[in-house]
Order: C-alpha cells, then sequence, then structure tokens
C-alpha cells in the first residue's frame, strides 16, 4: 500500500524512519505515539507473539491515564482477539469491537477485496460473554486489533482501547491499515538485520570450532565441545566417539557402532555441563549406548534430531529416569558422519524454561516443563561436519585404531591423513573468505553489485572456472542473471553459459524446485558418472559442463534460485568442505537479495505521491454503529 501525499504528516515521517533507523523498538513508540494522537483514544498497544503462543505488550500509550497500563503483560490470544482464530491466520484481517453490544466487525484490507478495492467493514461477528468480560475487567468498551505480519506469518497485533463506546471513520481505518502494512516493513528489517548479524557470529563460532578441531598434535575436543554447547545456550553436553588408543586389534570393534556394543572401554566421551545420570547396566553405561540413537536414525536422513521436551518424545522412555533428577528438558542429537559412516554422536542438553502456563499454576511437574526451540538446525549441522572430520582424520592418525598395525611410511595412510589436513586447511580459508563475502554484499544496495561480489569472491574461494546465480521464473524455469569465470581461450568461445541464459529443466518446473525446495545441495565430479538423465547430459553437454555443484537461494521462506560453480575443462572432485562453503554463501546471498528488496520496497513507499484516497474512494464518512 502507498502513502498518499494527503496523509497525516507523522505517518510519512514513519516511512522515513523505518527507511532510516534500525531501531525497532523506537519505531513501534513511535508508531502507538502517533496512532493515539490521530485516532483520539485511550490507548494503543503493540503485542508480538511469544514462543508459546501468548502475546506480550511491547509498546503502548495511554491517554490520561483513563486505562492501566499493560506494558510488558503476557496475555492469551483469546483475550485480545475476540473472534475466530481462523479468521486471524487464514486471511490478514483486523475488527473494531463494539464491547456493549458483543460484536465485531471484519476490517479487509484492499490486497483481499479482489472485485472491490475498498476498505470494507462486511462481516459482522459475535464474541462470547467472556470474552467481553476480558475487556470489561480492562475497562474497555471499545476496541480495534490490527494484525502485523511477517511473510506469511502473524507476528503481532496492533490494539487500540477506548473506555467509552467511540466511532471510526473509514479514512482513520485506512490509515491504520497503511500503518500496520510499514510496520510489517520494519519487522521484516528488523528480522533481516538479526539474521545477518546471527550469521555473522555463527560464521566467528564456526571458524573458533574449527581451528580447535584443526590442532597440529591432538585435536582440542573439550574445548570445542564447550564452545559448541556455549554457542547454542546449552546447561551441558557430550560428544561420543571410538577411543583409538583402547581399542583392541580385531573385527568385532572396527567402526563405532561395534564400538557401542562393547562394554564402554572402546568408547571416549567428552561431556561438559550438567549430565544425565545413566544407571549401570551391561552395555548401556553410556546415554549414546541406548538402542533408541540407532533405531531412530535408521528410521530416515536424520542428522540432526531436535527434541523440543524429552518427556513427550516416546522414544526417549527408556532415558525419562536418567534425566528426571536433572533440570534438562530438551536435547539436541547430532549424529557424526563421515564418507557415509558414522563417527559419533554429539548431544547438546537445556533445561527447563518458565512458560505462561506453568507461573499461573497450571503445570507443576518438573518432567511437562516447557524445552526451548532449537533453531539454526543448519549450522548444527554443519558443526557436526567439521567435528566428524577432525574424528575421522584423528582415528586415521591412531594406529591402535585398525584391526592390524599400520605402518606410518604406508603411502595409502599417509596420502588420507595429507588429504584431509589440506582438506580443513582449505577449509578455514574458505570460512574466512566467507566472512569477508559477507561484510561487502552487506553493504551493497542493489542486485548487480550483489551478484558481482558473490561470483567474484567464490569462483576464485572454490578455484572453480565458473561461478552462476541463476534465478526461478513464475514457471519454475529461469534463466542466469550473473557469472564470473576464469576461462581459457581454448573453450571460452565454445561456452553459451552467460547471462540472460535461458534453461528450463522439466524436472524442476514440474516439482517446482525439486530438491532445491528442500534445500538441498547437489554435485557431480564428473557428469558421466553420476547416474543422471540422458536429457540432464544433454542440457549440461550444450554448456559445456564436465562437473558441477549447486546449492538453492532462499529470500526469506521463498526459493529464489540456485548458486552454481561449474567446470567446463575436466572433471573435479569436490570436498565436502567446497559443498558447505557453497552452501554457506547461497544463504549469504538470499539474504542481501531480501535486504535489498526490503530496501526498494520501503524507498517506493517513501517517495510515493500517488493519492491512495482515489483508490479507496473513502472520504471522511464516519463506518456506521457496530
Amino acid at each position: 500500500m502507498q502513502i498518499s501525499s494527503d496523509s497525516p504528516t507523522w505517518l510519512r515521517h514513519l516511512a522515513i524512519q523505518i527507511s532510516q533507523t534500525h531501531d525497532l523498538q523506537a519505531i513501534l513508540e513511535a508508531a502507538v505515539a502517533d496512532l493515539q494522537a490521530y485516532l483520539e483514544i485511550n490507548r494503543v498497544k503493540i503485542c508480538q507473539f511469544q514462543s508459546d503462543g501468548w502475546l506480550q505488550v511491547i509498546a503502548e500509550v495511554i491517554h490520561d491515564s483513563q486505562l492501566p497500563s499493560l506494558r510488558s503483560r503476557h496475555f492469551p490470544p483469546s483475550t485480545l482477539v475476540p473472534y475466530s482464530e481462523s479468521l486471524l491466520k487464514g486471511l490478514r484481517v483486523g475488527g473494531v469491537v463494539d464491547v456493549k453490544r458483543q460484536v465485531i466487525c471484519q476490517i479487509i484490507p484492499p490486497s483481499l477485496k479482489l472485485k472491490s478495492p475498498r476498505v470494507e467493514l462486511t462481516k459482522y461477528l459475535p464474541i462470547n460473554s467472556s470474552q467481553a468480560k476480558c475487556l470489561i475487567d480492562m475497562g474497555v468498551k471499545f476496541a480495534i486489533v490490527m494484525p502485523i505480519f511477517h511473510h506469511e506469518a502473524n507476528w503481532g497485533l496492533l490494539v487500540a482501547h477506548h473506555s467509552e463506546e467511540h466511532f471510526i471513520s473509514a479514512k482513520k481505518v485506512e490509515v491504520l491499515q497503511m500503518t500496520v502494512d510499514q510496520l510489517s516493513i520494519a519487522v521484516a528489517q528488523q528480522a533481516l538485520r538479526t539474521h545477518v548479524q546471527t550469521k555473522a557470529e555463527q560464521e566467528d563460532i564456526f571458524n573458533r570450532i574449527a581451528t580447535l578441531l584443526q590442532a597440529s598434535s591432538t585435536p582440542e575436543f573439550q574445548a570445542a565441545l564447550e564452545t559448541t554447547v556455549a554457542a547454542f545456550q546449552g546447561s551441558g553436553g557430550r560428544l561420543c566417539m571410538s577411543n583409538p588408543t583402547q581399542t583392541v586389534a580385531n573385527d568385532s570393534v572396527k567402526n563405532f557402532t561395534a564400538c557401542l556394543a562393547t562394554s564402554g572401554q572402546a568408547v571416549k566421551v567428552y561431556t561438559c555441563g550438567v549430565q544425565p545420570e545413566i544407571p549401570a547396566m551391561p552395555h548401556a553405561m553410556l546415554m549414546e549406548q541406548y538402542r533408541l540413537w540407532q533405531d531412530h536414525y535408521q528410521s530416515g536422513d536424520y542428522s540432526v534430531w531436535p527434541i523440543l521436551n524429552l518427556y513427550q518424545t516416546p522414544e526417549l522412555q527408556p532415558l525419562y529416569e536418567a534425566f528426571r533428577p536433572t533440570p534438562i528438558a530438551s536435547l539436541l542429537m547430532i549424529s557424526l558422519t563421515y564418507r557415509q559412516q558414522l563417527v559419533g554422536y554429539l548431544s547438546i542438553f537445556r533445561n527447563a524454561i518458565a512458560s505462561n502456563s506453568s507461573q499461573t499454576g497450571s503445570v507443576d511437574s518438573k518432567h511437562l516443563a516447557q524445552g526451548q526451540e532449537w533453531t539454526d538446525l543448519g549450522f548444527a549441522q554443519k558443526l557436526g561436519q567439521q567435528f566428524a572430520i577432525a574424528i575421522d582424520q584423528h582415528q586415521l592418525s591412531q594406529p591402535h585404531q585398525l584391526s592390524q598395525p599400520v605402518n606410518p611410511s604406508n603411502t595409502h595412510f599417509n596420502t588420507e591423513l595429507q588429504q584431509q589436513t589440506v582438506q580443513l586447511e582449505k577449509l578455514s580459508q574458505q570460512q574466512q573468505g566467507l566472512s569477508e563475502i559477507l561484510a561487502k554484499i552487506k553493504e551493497a544496495v542493489d542486485p548487480e553489485t550483489i551478484f558481482q561480489t558473490t561470483t567474484k569472491e567464490l569462483c576464485h574461494l572454490l578455484n572453480s572456472e565458473r561461478v552462476s546465480v541463476y534465478r526461478f521464473n513464475v514457471d519454475w524455469g529461469g534463466e542466469f542473471v550473473y557469472d564470473f569465470e576464469y576461462v581459457t581461450p581454448a573453450w571460452q568461445r565454445t561456452s553459451k553459459l552467460g547471462r540472460n541464459t535461458a534453461w528450463n529443466d522439466t524436472y524442476l518446473q514440474q516439482t517446482e524446485g525439486g530438491r532445491y525446495r528442500h534445500d538441498e545441495t547437489f554435485s557431480a565430479d564428473d557428469i558421466y558418472q553420476a547416474n543422471l538423465s540422458s536429457c540432464h547430459i544433454e542440457i549440461l553437454e550444450q554448456f559445456n559442463i564436465k562437473a558441477f555443484a549447486t546449492a538453492p537461494v532462499f529470500v526469506g521462506k521463498r526459493l529464489w534460485g540456485v548458486l552454481a560453480a561449474y567446470q567446463h575443462s575436466q572433471a573435479r572432485h569436490w570436498l565436502d568442505t567446497d559443498i558447505v562453503f557453497l552452501s554457506q554463501t547461497a544463504t549469504s546471498l538470499g539474504l542481501a537479495l531480501q535486504q535489498a528488496e526490503l530496501m526498494a520496497k520501503n524507498q517506493d513507499i517513501v517517495k510515493s505521491n500517488h493519492v491512495v484516497s482515489n483508490t479507496f474512494n473513502l472520504g471522511e464518512r464516519s463506518l456506521p454503529p457496530v
């Protein structure tokens, strides 16, 4: 929605403030203050949905102390939204409430009025007596509720209360709708800034952990575990792996799964913080020796298992008694695999947090306490990959780990160790490069600069012959919008790949993004050895592609495109670190594009001189009494 030139001055100033400040709280406080004066109403507040589904008042202005302050208070949604929850989630509608008559009228924004683009109060809904009583107990006789959205999720509510019966003009309803539209932009910008900052912090943590795991003599597993637990705000953690110095030379313990089946001497466990109290049982002296972990990971491709409430997870029932004496409520289990082989388990614990319901006394049993939600599972998976590589390298360097004594001069042994050392060193260089890429594209304001920076830097750090950015169209075909190449004249002239080159993959079109929709990467060291379909190979041959690696680019939750690295001259072996680095760069690219979209959208609002009242045709008439 564009802001008209005849809209209140404060509304135009709000758009400018959103484009210039990074302080969301200041924006919200200014919005409620200006709205309170504009609506001539007792109280205006903004409530944000919390992780437990309740609403917290985060900004509020009250006029003449007619109503009590509710700032920082928590409420169940039914208290502030006295109408059908399905309407709130299904449509972006607000409502005007007449408490005395116990009815609410919907406010349907223009974006949902396909046939008649006018703001209308078209549907009258009753509110029950208990909902009306909640408002009356707060001293409210008239209320307005407008949802604030972030992407497709309901982020919060803009609420206005008055202690007497009140009428509101259709023009003011229009201003309310424009205000929540702008607040949605401010929320999106704040979320993006937070996400970018989080990613930068994660890269720093990743580099510190990688450095600890790349220690020249012995990886510093204990320090790496403690750093990981702290990064996820955990109360404890465990790293379980085979113990090569205690492994006997026989076939029964030739892998980690076999080590778990022993009495425990063949297993090495690093711990920090609070731990479960595992009862001593034959072949199950450690948490990781319980079959439930292996059974779970056999059920599918689950490298990361987030457990919000362990006492509400039936699979963990054998461990309830071990955790019950502790404050632990949730855990994150990460299976550590390298080259399709399980090499260990990494687990992180979190203590219970007090929920709003438990504060009221409805939940008083420890084992039902709410656990903290696990986020950034992708980051956990990438950290797990580094632990897995370090464990494999460490075990490879220990002759006792193998079933037969190893001659240190063995060529294969030394080659494997040298390759993994090179891979870890390359990973460190790439992570430093990724931080530099992120810093550069954060400063970019247009897609052209973002594409140029990303492709050039990635091409260099991957030592790839070409890096391209592919964008999906509405029909899930697409085209290359940018690329950077290091090529030789011998094949440069024969390559048809480049900017504005269309590439319509029938598989991606039929599946609306295919594997990329599920945030999966895809790579081929040699297109003729990768079990690709004949039609796929034909397309690759047209562009003289011998090997490739690809990762999806998401802008918010929308699959925007693909970031791809290509080799034209010959086949190439893509290291695990190459794929991780490509995926991380694709994530950074998506964040930068999202930021550019938001900035462009906000600039359009600020610069707009269109008269919205012509579109709405509302005038200054008052809405009929409800």
